[in-house]
């Protein structure tokens, strides 16, 4: 397949859920990088991974008989607690965005995931054959960046490409590429909680900082008051073991905690880019001349401090007092009573944040 090449650093984008395109990813990503020291836009090939084509070719078929659709989908995995529910929430007239964040999960976790892990495969497969005609791999850094759903869909494809799961050979591609992967950053990480076949947290997953392997280094990103990245939390319980093959696995992995809240959706992905200890670790794996600000611990305090206000206070309190249900969580239906919880420790004065935790992007 042949394909244009390109001299710079490439920074591949793999959105979540919801309504993307790949001028709206591409936008909330140069305007929040732009207004950091250290970002080049001139150094860097922006690439988005977009998938919604997929959702959106299933919804136009179903649309005629919404019904029909669901009882299609009974008996499916992770659908059948869901069915009643589903029944009884689905007003396709009113509830747009049920149509294109809630369904769409359970849709992935379904009948959908092959066909969206292709589409990922496809495109990602032409970016990094464009990176590769660019030469001088030694020179220049390949970055991928997956937020929320995303992280999902990230980690069953790459896995896939790289471990021969798809049936197309031609999509079965990593491991013969003359590449690995600089850095793998998982923003807001869904995929211990949507995972469609092997445990992301396992050694058994090829999406895995190991020696010879898919990738360098991988960053685990997550932001404590972010509902979302705290239900069935991605956690690497013995990092030792699962990087048994380095001696050194702490260069290798990092589990990035965020604090500072600067608008009241904190999931958002241009929120969780402007955070110091994410950004810095982007731009040093981007670009290898980069040196960290001297006054870096200054830059993480001052972001800490954030807008303190009520209803920031209150997203605080509702998600801690959600914590263990989070961890609890073992089905779509627990998802749907974990966030009835987060609102329900919402006064009802605070409507306008249990909106914005519905707007979140991809599970409410």
């Amino acid at each position: 397949m042949a394909t244009e090449s390109s001299t710079k650093n490439f920074l591949i984008v793999i959105h979540g859920m919801g309504q993307h395109t790949r001028e709206t990813v591409t936008d909330e990503v140069t305007s929040t990088m732009s207004g950091i020291s250290g970002w080049d836009e001139q150094k860097v090939e922006l690439k988005v991974i977009t998938y919604n084509n997929v959702f959106d070719d299933w919804r136009e078929r179903a649309q005629e008989d919404w019904n029909k659709t669901l009882q299609m989908l009974d008996g499916r995995v992770h659908f059948t607690k869901m069915k009643e529910t589903l029944e009884r929430s689905l007003d396709v007239d009113k509830d747009d965005f049920f149509q294109t964040h809630w369904l769409d999960v359970v849709l992935y976790m379904s009948t959908i995931g092959d066909p969206v892990q292709l589409e990922v495969a496809t495109q990602l497969t032409r970016f990094l054959e464009e990176y590769f005609a660019g030469g001088n791999l030694d020179g220049r850094n390949c970055v991928i960046v997956a937020h929320s759903l995303g992280t999902a869909v990230a980690h069953d494809s790459l896995h896939k490409m790289w471990a021969g799961g798809f049936e197309d050979e031609g999509h079965n591609n990593l491991s013969r590429l003359p590449i690995s992967i600089d850095a793998f950053f998982q923003i807001a990480n869904t995929s211990r909680l949507l995972k469609s076949g092997i445990d992301p947290s396992s050694r058994k997953t090829a999406v895995r900082p190991a020696p010879g392997a898919l990738m360098h280094r991988m960053y685990n990103c997550w932001h404590e008051c972010d509902p979302i990245a705290r239900i069935k939390q991605f956690r690497i319980k013995d990092l030792d073991h699962w990087l048994a093959e380095r001696e050194t696995p702490n260069s290798a992995y990092k589990d990035i905690r965020l604090q500072g809240i600067h608008q009241i959706n904190v999931h958002s992905l241009g929120h969780y880019l402007k955070d110091p200890r994410l950004h810095v670790r982007l731009l040093q794996s981007l670009f290898d001349d980069y040196r960290p600000p001297q006054d870096l611990q200054d830059q993480i305090s001052k972001h800490d401090a954030g807008a303190i206000d009520d209803e920031i206070e209150a997203l605080k309190k509702t998600v801690e007092d959600a914590k263990e249900t989070f961890e609890n969580i073992e089905s779509i239906s627990d998802i749907a009573e974990a966030f009835r919880k987060v609102q329900h420790g919402l006064d009802t004065s605070y409507s306008e944040l249990v909106t914005a935790i519905k707007e979140l992007g991809e599970i409410a």
